[in-house]
């Protein structure tokens, strides 16, 4: 695990032209079965981390950071090659989401849950011992990480 103010995650877009840091610790990663997630990443499910804004700063390309809205949700994408770096949410203003393939470094640890498994992709079975939600996470579970 990363200690605050000690060790940083790095990521880059596909072509390198977006880049960021994450100085401290995710809080959480989960993978998401939902068919967006399967659309945007063009993979079976999404493996996104949980992370403090405070922490996260694009340190090379902010220019190349385009939106691309999603309802209340709202992706970043990389201009040049369109890969999604970064989001946001207006249901979950105190934290933001990052495409784990988007890592140059990899966090010392393992996923937390899948979420929306009910919409899975038929050829997945996933059989980690990890919970698997039908849709999104519990109320009870997104208070007790969520400030």
């Amino acid at each position: 695990m990363l200690k605050a103010d000690t060790e940083m995650l790095t990521g880059e877009c596909y072509c390198g032209a977006v880049q960021y840091q994450i100085k401290g610790d995710l809080m959480r990663m989960y993978c998401c079965h939902c068919a967006t997630c399967r659309k945007v990443t063009g993979a079976s499910f999404s493996t996104t981390a949980v992370v403090d804004p405070a922490l996260f700063k694009v340190t090379q390309g902010e220019e190349h950071v385009v939106e691309a809205p999603q309802g209340p949700h709202s992706r970043r994408h990389c201009s040049k090659c369109h890969s999604w770096v970064f989001s946001k949410s207006e249901s979950f203003p105190a934290v933001m989401f990052l495409p784990c393939g988007t890592l140059t470094n990899t966090p010392e640890r393992d996923i937390d849950y899948h979420v929306f498994y009910s919409q899975r992709a038929k050829w997945i079975d996933v059989n980690d011992d990890k919970p698997k939600y039908p849709e999104i996470l519990p109320e009870e579970e997104l208070a007790k990480w969520i400030p």
